[in-house]
């Protein structure tokens, strides 16, 4: 008798520690979907604070006019020499140089642009494997001796160059094509017309008063691009 009990309380107790756990799984279900509701409550309300937020921050943040000002009609332009993706792409490079090296001028980021479209136009008609007859390589023609003297440069060290082909390339030949702009423009005192004799014939020939024929050709020609494009000629400061 005393065994059946002992037995028949065991089973009783089997079925109250079942029971209890059946009870405590159900709670934590319950508690677990509460969470699950909360959390979802309080993501919805964190998306909705932080849509609020972009929308007020959007009415503060206004494109970058100035770029787009000058990427879209010159990609246009550029598109009657290269297919209208490069042409895009070349004129955001270009954007890019400009507001790199324009502040060691007295030209603006946009005047400096329109000067390097006009550069690479004369120079190669955008040809991004164009080779000059005296071998000078790229979309902007800078020599390859004046490249590697420019590469010390801590704006283009990046674009480290070891061979003439290497500025063949539009992203290359620019930011060295840009340097050497700029620091033509730095050594003549932000005159274009000296800037852009020595742009073809460099320093020493210009500093002796002997600027070639070719070098006239190329800044009057680059000038009436200019004009062509943008209108009259340009000045530092303007």
């Amino acid at each position: 008798m005393s065994d059946k009990l002992t037995n028949n309380g065991q089973s009783v107790g089997m079925w109250v520690l079942i029971f209890c756990a059946v009870v405590f799984s159900l709670a934590s279900i319950v508690i677990s979907n509460e969470n699950r509701v909360n959390l979802k409550k309080d993501f919805a309300s964190e998306v909705r604070w932080l849509k609020a937020e972009v929308d007020s921050l959007s009415s503060i943040i206004t494109p970058d006019t100035e770029r787009q000002s000058f990427v879209v009609p010159s990609s246009k332009r550029i598109q009657t020499f290269l297919p209208s993706e490069k042409a895009y792409k070349v004129a955001h490079v270009i954007w890019e140089v400009s507001l790199a090296f324009a502040p060691r001028t007295d030209f603006s980021t946009y005047d400096f642009a329109m000067l390097m479209e006009a550069i690479a136009e004369h120079e190669s008609g955008f040809k991004e494997n164009a080779l000059s007859p005296t071998g000078v390589p790229g979309p902007w023609q800078c020599s390859y001796t004046l490249a590697k003297a420019l590469s010390n440069d801590p704006v283009i060290y990046r674009y480290a160059i070891s061979r003439k082909r290497d500025l063949m390339d539009y992203e290359v030949s620019a930011w060295y094509g840009a340097a050497a702009l700029s620091l033509f423009l730095e050594a003549y005192n932000q005159d274009l017309d000296i800037a852009l004799l020595a742009w073809h014939d460099g320093e020493p020939v210009v500093n002796r008063g002997q600027a070639t024929s070719k070098a006239r050709y190329l800044r009057s020609n680059i000038k009436a691009i200019l004009e062509r494009n943008y209108g009259p000629p340009l000045e530092a400061g303007e």
